[in-house]
């Protein structure tokens, strides 16, 4: 397609069209973006204004991405390419290539994002763009960093700081930096990666970029949290949160808060803990003030488009009647929700003073009924806190599902992921009891994982238990009469499917308390039993058993729990049983894992009917 020139007025018109869309898209507001980028393609169709279509459909592309539309970004990033490459231009082709591959990365595809940032890079290379190749080389070591393949993307993450240096762009040398320190912190060498951490934190304070600043500093703080040095972590993240709360950072300050809550439940800061996570989940309501904020900004950016480009269009002016006519309807709907609202509020004191002499009765019992909800909330709110998130689940094992579903709001049940070095740990633990009891028993167990972990640095299974053990025994322990720790009545533990992958070259080994370990290999189900022993008090302990697997790219490992198997339900009022359960993975094996958690979910509903969910329920699955 060649370019046919055009009036400059009209294709001046296409490129302010477009820039105001790029604008509404980076305030958030994304239907107006798309508004007016659709009008810059019909003009520039009209004009055959070949450059300004291959924008048009890029900006489309860019806007599904953040709408998180991936099939339709993909179409219109190709649709982009198909122009560009037709006209010849090779190096608007590269910029499509790579947004292509931003896309796949967005959708989990790994494979096929790297197959585009390949090509875009080969380009760069071609016409020797250095700018292009530092970009790209970056986006490579990112994706390569998301597959844990930390050896090539520290080179293609070095690769691209040289260029950077060569050309001078000095935020982007002090971005790359950073990202080499998050290689090294999922590498698991974290004298590295503070280094670069640190070196990256002075880059952006020289720049004077306060965001670059938070990240590195929170950064930093994880970063000593990993390695057992609470009152470093404790100074920086809290440092990090206070830069996010002064500069409206809200969206990273709120994981930093996630993240003190959770070094706080390390260290058994209960309160502390409790009360972090609660400024975590009120920054919510941060975000949604910085919205109304986006929105007035939003406002004014149309004014003055209005102002310089009085397009006044027929289409303009019916959305705009459109527009007054559903905040007519709105305004009304309003006022009769008012009344309503106004006849409920006679009516509720009408029957307020009937009731009185009743609600003066069941005081009592609504104040201890609100005690009861607080603590069960305080409970959810800590066991939150220690179960990681689904993101960093997938982050490690892109091929993985976690199935939870406690069987009151909170569970006994648990899950826990943790990861030293290029060795991901990851468990589905049951503890003594369900409801508030067994939650607040779930969290000393899981701070006990983790102390065995990230203080006593132990990352075989068994070993873990044992010194696991070791520590839950001693937290449950009582004091006699002089102060001493003497052996209690308080049996308190878990049962604990627990394994430990490293993906390159793959390794696995295993330990468990009660629960077993399910695996599918070739085709068919094998099981590896566990030590008839809880973690915690038992007459008969003995050290736990590490067991090596065999495994090959594609097998499938399951741990759990005892709840699924335990659910009553059926024609027949019967437990669905550990048999069934086998059978039903065994049928769904060749499934994608987050198929298989949709199935798994739908039969345990369909079993348990109208019937009380036994017990928690926790299943992990992982495709190595």
């Amino acid at each position: 397609m060649a370019l046919v020139k055009s009036d400059k007025d009209d294709t001046d018109k296409v490129n302010h069209l477009n820039g105001l869309s790029s604008l509404y898209k980076t305030l958030g507001n994304l239907d107006t973006s798309m508004y007016y980028v659709t009008n810059g393609m019909k003009l520039s169709k009209q004009l055959n204004f070949t450059r300004g279509i291959a924008k048009c459909y890029n900006i489309m592309g860019n806007v599904y991405v953040d709408r998180g539309d991936y099939p339709n970004a993909l179409d219109n990033y190709f649709k982009a390419k198909k122009v560009n490459e037709d006209a010849g231009n090779r190096s608007e082709v590269a910029k499509n290539l790579s947004n292509i591959g931003s896309a796949y990365k967005g959708m989990g595809d790994y494979k096929k994002a790297l197959d585009y940032d390949f090509q875009a890079l080969k380009i760069y290379e071609d016409i020797g763009s250095d700018w292009g190749i530092a970009n790209t080389s970056g986006n490579i070591g990112n994706i390569y960093d998301n597959e844990g393949i930390y050896k090539d993307a520290l080179d293609y993450d070095m690769k691209s700081l040289v260029m950077f240096e060569k050309i001078g762009d000095k935020t982007s040398i002090a971005r790359n930096t950073g990202n080499i320190g998050n290689v090294y912190d999922d590498l698991g060498k974290y004298d590295e990666a503070l280094e670069y951490d640190f070196k990256s934190l002075e880059m952006y304070k020289a720049l004077n970029d306060e965001h670059g600043i938070a990240l590195n500093i929170g950064n930093i703080g994880n970063v000593y949290s990993k390695t057992g040095k609470y009152a470093e972590a404790e100074k920086y993240l809290t440092r990090a949160i206070a830069l996010c709360d002064s500069i409206h950072f809200l969206s990273t300050g709120k994981e930093y808060n996630l993240s003190l809550s959770k070094l706080y439940v390390k260290t058994g800061q209960w309160q502390k803990a409790y009360n972090t996570y609660i400024v975590y989940t009120t920054e919510k309501d941060s975000l949604v003030n910085l919205e109304k904020s986006k929105q007035l900004g939003r406002v004014e950016a149309k004014a003055d488009y209005d102002k310089q480009l009085a397009l006044q269009q027929a289409d303009d002016e019916k959305k705009i009647e459109l527009a007054n006519a559903n905040a007519k309807r709105e305004k009304i709907l309003i006022a009769f929700v008012a009344a309503i609202a106004l006849a409920v509020t006679i009516i509720a004191l009408i029957i307020s003073r009937a009731l009185q002499v009743t609600r003066r009765q069941k005081t009592t019992i609504e104040i201890k009924s609100k005690e009861i909800n607080d603590s069960i909330a305080y409970a959810k709110r800590l066991q939150d806190a220690i179960l990681p998130p689904v993101g960093l689940i997938e982050k490690h094992l892109s091929e993985s599902f976690v199935l939870y579903k406690p069987k009151d709001i909170v569970a006994g049940d648990f899950y826990w992921l943790e990861r030293v070095g290029d060795k991901i740990l990851i468990a589905a633990a049951d503890c003594t009891g369900h409801g508030v009891p067994g939650a607040l028993v779930s969290v000393v167990c899981s701070n006990v994982l983790n102390r065995a972990v990230n203080e006593f640095h132990l990352t075989e299974p068994g070993k873990i238990l044992d010194k696991a053990r070791e520590l839950l025994l001693d937290t449950f322990s009582q004091r006699d009469t002089f102060g001493e720790k003497s052996a209690g009545d308080i049996m308190d533990g878990m049962d604990i499917s627990l394994v430990a992958i490293s993906l390159q070259p793959l390794t696995v080994s295993w330990s468990g308390a009660y629960n077993p370990l399910w695996y599918i290999q070739a085709g068919e189900m094998k099981e590896i039993t566990a030590d008839k022993q809880p973690v915690g008090k038992y007459e008969a302990s003995r050290p736990f058993t590490t067991t090596t697997l065999n495994l090959n790219k594609g097998d499938i490992l399951y741990l759990f729990t005892d709840g699924y198997a335990d659910q009553f339900g059926g024609p027949k009022g019967k437990k669905f049983k550990y048999k069934q359960f086998q059978e039903k993975l065994l049928a769904i094996s060749q499934k994608p894992l987050a198929e298989q958690a949709r199935l798994l979910n739908e039969t345990f509903e369909n079993w348990k009917g109208k019937n009380e969910q036994t017990d928690d329920v926790c299943i992990i699955g992982v495709r190595v």
